[in-house]
């Protein structure tokens, strides 16, 4: 009980402080400069740092710090036109650091066919259960909300990461079945969430010429 607590506290404390160190100093350099982008890299090592020392997730602090930059930045401090919003280059460091983490020696042909079933079983459950669920929408919109929640939660990654640490008899097993359908996932989940948001008509015709990804 106080393992998991610790965990999430911590990770919530440092993200929480790591965050509002980064605003307090780039509110003090000009807006939309390169000089606050590396503030937030900064900022963003710093909280690596302090959750390795604590013993706490970096993924989970990470993830905590792009949420908690996208919610108390009220003076949009870092707000960007040509550069990417914080809580995004925090996602992509997220994402840089799985790919950098991926257990290529424990990869193998069965290690990949079992991240692909781990993939289609889950796609097959949701779309089942919210066939079935009913209500208001009609079948086909309940199975395009199916496909728009494929991607895989990071609380998996998490959890392996714990697993792998807490028992490494047989972490590393699911530490690298998890890592390699969360790589799989990253590639097709945007282009799934895309499918499911134009064919049910959610998203309003955009130029992606101009850099849309709509």
């Amino acid at each position: 009980m106080v393992h998991p607590l610790w965990v999430a506290v911590g990770a919530l404390l440092i993200a929480w402080g790591v965050a509002r160190l980064a605003l307090l100093i780039a509110h003090l350099l000009p807006k939309r400069s390169l000089a606050q982008v590396f503030i937030l890299v900064a900022s963003a090592l710093l909280a690596v740092g302090l959750a390795r020392m604590l013993a706490v997730p970096v993924f989970l602090t990470l993830f905590l710090m792009g949420v908690l930059l996208a919610h108390i930045d009220k003076r949009q401090t870092l707000r960007y036109t040509a550069l990417p919003e914080g809580h995004w280059l925090l996602a992509i460091i997220l994402f840089v650091i799985v790919g950098a983490s991926l257990p290529w020696q424990e990869f193998t042909w069965l290690t990949g066919l079992q991240a692909i079933g781990l993939l289609l079983v889950r796609a097959v459950a949701k779309a089942a259960a919210l066939a079935a669920a009913g209500g208001s929408l009609p079948l086909p919109k309940r199975l395009l909300v199916a496909t728009g929640i494929q991607p895989l939660s990071a609380t998996a990654v998490f959890m392996a990461y714990e697993i792998a640490g807490l028992y490494p008899e047989i972490g590393r097993s699911a530490l690298a079945l998890s890592l390699f359908a969360a790589a799989l996932m990253e590639l097709a989940g945007p282009a799934l969430c895309r499918i499911a948001l134009r064919k049910s008509g959610e998203t309003a015709g955009s130029d992606t010429g101009k850099g849309g990804i709509g």
